[in-house]
């Protein structure tokens, strides 16, 4: 309720299928095509735990486990600025990660940069499918 109250929120969903599922979720229904940064996805020290200590597994399981119910949305870049001091004075223990931007839509719905670099490292089926077995 506080975003919607205060930023134009051009975009949300719940992360609670995978970062990777539901941010490609986020761009078909919003006709876009995002860029996502993996260098600035947070990764829990419990997925470095599971993956024992490799990074790149880690990292994985912060894009593809589900059942993290995490707010992903989007706000122009000229409310970024004023989101993150308002955010910090409002939520000062809850984080808050810029992790990349919606772009035009491309022939790719989701393009991921690591190291400042393009990469395919992901699936779009990547993260929990429902009614599956």
């Amino acid at each position: 309720l506080y975003l919607s109250q205060h930023f134009k929120i051009t975009s949300m969903i719940d992360v609670s299928d995978g970062l990777v599922q539901d941010l490609t979720h986020l761009a078909a229904a919003s006709g876009v095509s995002c860029c996502l940064d993996l260098d600035k996805v947070p990764v829990s020290k419990a997925a470095l735990k599971l993956s024992r200590a490799n990074r790149s597994k880690a990292l994985k399981r912060a894009c593809c486990d589900g059942e993290d119910f995490e707010l992903l949305f989007t706000v122009s870049a000229a409310q970024k600025e004023e989101l993150c001091k308002k955010w910090k004075r409002r939520f000062p223990d809850v984080p808050l990660h810029f992790i990349g931007k919606a772009v035009v839509r491309g022939k790719k719905r989701i393009r991921y940069y690591l190291n400042g670099k393009e990469t395919a490292v992901f699936s779009a089926a990547s993260g929990y499918r429902h009614f599956t077995s």
